[in-house]
């Protein structure tokens, strides 16, 4: 079986970009930066961790609200293609590094915010119990922790059979829709507070891998369609999701927890 490391190269050497362009797939970006923006504190000082950073695109475009990102990715091409693009916008507060986020080892109480778009999926619980863990100690007192997942109730999931071959095509050997409750209690385990869960995304991600020659006219239609599906309290149950959690601001607020 193919490693996801080896997964991840095949990707972005071959069809990461067709993917990523697309205008579907910008609109997509630019909501999870209008959420990770409303979910942290602007400061120049402020430094970001960023799990799974991939080919850099939503780093380049979060770090003019923060002070430093330090991007960790498992994909050698990946983080090539990040440096490069960096370069190229001019992006001077980004660091790009290959790394297993599953063994990094970083100094306790160094990161004000650590986010990881689609990578809890990747990894199975025990694996993701010792990354918020490592995470916890990473980060800084009163520090947030913001992740985005696919849901295992999301409503497209109901279409997978149809798509079967692109669903497989584009889904790693340890890929998998999470469950909400279940990471909620993996994070208050691990020792998170306020632990929070946000509907994030209805259909509008898993379009742009289906078809990442979705019509740019009609992107702003879908846009609109989904975050309208997303005001829906009922509805937005069988989105795909994101969990912000903090750190506890010092010892009383950690037993008290």
């Amino acid at each position: 079986m193919m490693r996801e490391e080896e997964y991840h190269d095949n990707f972005y050497e071959t069809e990461a970009s067709q993917i990523f362009e697309s205008a579907l797939f910008a609109e997509a970006r630019r909501r999870v930066v209008g959420f990770l923006g409303k979910q942290i504190i602007s400061s120049p000082k402020e430094y970001v961790l960023s799990l799974g950073s991939g080919d850099g695109n939503l780093d380049i475009q979060m770090a003019p609200l923060v002070g430093k990102i330090l991007g960790v990715e498992i994909s050698e091409i990946a983080v090539k293609q990040a440096k490069e693009k960096a370069k190229l916008a001019q992006v001077n507060n980004l660091d790009f590094q290959v790394g297993d986020i599953q063994k990094m080892s970083f100094t306790p109480n160094s990161f004000d915010v650590i986010w990881d778009p689609a990578v809890l999926h990747h990894i199975d619980d025990i694996q993701i119990a010792e990354l918020l863990q490592n995470s916890l100690s990473c980060l800084k007192p009163g520090g947030t922790f913001i992740s985005l997942d696919p849901s295992s109730r999301r409503f497209v999931g109901l279409f997978k059979k149809i798509f079967d071959e692109k669903y497989k095509k584009y889904h790693s050997p340890d890929e998998r829709e999470l469950d909400i409750k279940k990471i909620r209690n993996s994070f208050q385990r691990a020792g998170f507070s306020s632990v929070t869960i946000h509907y994030t995304d209805y259909f509008l991600g898993p379009l742009a891998w289906l078809f990442p020659n979705f019509p740019r006219a009609i992107v702003p239609l879908a846009a609109a369609l989904d975050s309208l599906l997303l005001l829906v309290p009922i509805v937005q149950l069988i989105a795909s999701f994101a969990v912000v959690a903090h750190k506890p601001s010092d010892p009383i607020d950690e037993e008290v927890h």
